[in-house]
């Protein structure tokens, strides 16, 4: 097997969970070719709409393909915790440059040997979590780590953010994101209540679970509340892992066939929508059920969706055990016979 090519060209967003926004501090980020940081390339941006969509572009994309960095240097500020974060962390070049080589190739979509991965993108969570992902067609996290906390003087972030530190206090400039929060979580803030280990159990915590239907599926997408997204086509059915540790389900698009017609179905495990500015509430009871489920059961276990009398319906079983789940909206239409609209 030929060995990834480890120079690429990629594009970078940030997440942060809504509404816990960040702020990389400019000159403190940057993508590093040698180990004292000398030979880089620096960003700089603002994140906060949500952990798994809305992502921000940070304007640095090389021109041509390059070398992967050896590494990444990050300090935020997190505006709702009014803390400092650090990390200085060894990218896994070879993971980032296997999944940069990986094309799919669908003749009834025109979409010929296209890269499912072009982004390096990195989530931020209160309690200084970050995920490391590869994103495009598909969303992949390959990599997480913890930040350490740090003490920055006030006046260097606004000088290094360009503003002057005498005409704006550092509490002032916080207050103004904690101010805009919703409530309850404005309230959280002031009290200093943070869910700092949420998201990193997003990432961490992965069950053996699969999917399955009687219905006349012939693909889906699946969203996952840690970021992950891919698409399955009907031929992947026979090659899927029954046993594959999988992080929980937040959304599907659902494509399937029924009397003759070609169906989408939008399928929402989660509170939020696909699309919609993400609650940080929203998928917590479903990873809930899971994480309950779980806690007894080992056994590879079905994610079972169907449809019944026109409803659609979903439970978890193993064979034995049974839990239904909550779908929180569907949204489901006749699609043509040219659309595949797996992305």
């Amino acid at each position: 097997m030929t060995k990834a090519s480890t120079k690429i060209q990629w594009f970078t967003e940030i997440f942060a969970p809504f509404p816990y926004q960040i702020e990389l501090i400019n000159g403190e980020c940057f993508w590093f070719y040698d180990e004292k940081g000398q030979d880089g390339l620096g960003f700089y941006g603002h994140a906060g709409a949500g952990w798994k969509t809305g992502g921000v572009d940070v304007g640095l994309s090389p021109s041509n393909k390059v070398e992967i960095p050896l590494g990444v240097n990050l300090t935020w500020l997190s505006h709702t915790e009014r803390k400092y974060y650090h990390i200085k962390y060894h990218l896994p070049r070879q993971a980032i440059a296997e999944a940069f080589e990986e094309r799919f190739d669908f003749e009834m979509d025109k979409q010929r040997n296209t890269r499912f991965y072009k982004n390096i993108n990195f989530a931020f969570a209160p309690g200084g979590f970050v995920a490391l992902r590869v994103g495009g067609v598909k969303t992949k996290e390959i990599a997480n780590f913890q930040a350490e906390q740090v003490d920055i003087p006030w006046e260097f972030f606004a000088r290094t953010n360009n503003f002057n530190p005498n005409g704006l206090t550092e509490e002032k400039y916080n207050s103004g994101f904690i101010n805009d929060m919703p409530e309850p979580y404005k309230q959280q803030a002031l009290n200093g209540e943070f869910p700092t280990d949420r998201w990193k159990s997003y990432s961490m915590q992965k069950y053996p679970w699969h999917v399955a239907s009687k219905m006349d599926i012939y693909g889906y997408r699946q969203i996952c509340v840690n970021g992950d997204s891919f698409f399955i086509t009907k031929n992947d059915f026979k090659n899927l892992d029954l046993k594959q540790l999988q992080a929980v389900p937040a959304w599907y698009k659902w494509f399937y066939k029924e009397d003759g017609k070609r169906f989408q179905a939008t399928l929402c495990f989660s509170k939020n929508k696909p699309g919609g500015r993400e609650d940080p509430n929203g998928e917590l009871e479903i990873f809930e059920m899971f994480q309950k489920y779980f806690s007894n059961n080992k056994l590879p276990t079905a994610l079972v969706i169907d449809k019944v009398e026109g409803e659609f319906i979903a439970y978890l079983t193993n064979g034995t055990k049974k839990v239904n789940l909550n779908l929180y909206y569907l949204n489901n239409r006749e699609v043509g016979n040219d659309e595949y609209l797996w992305y």
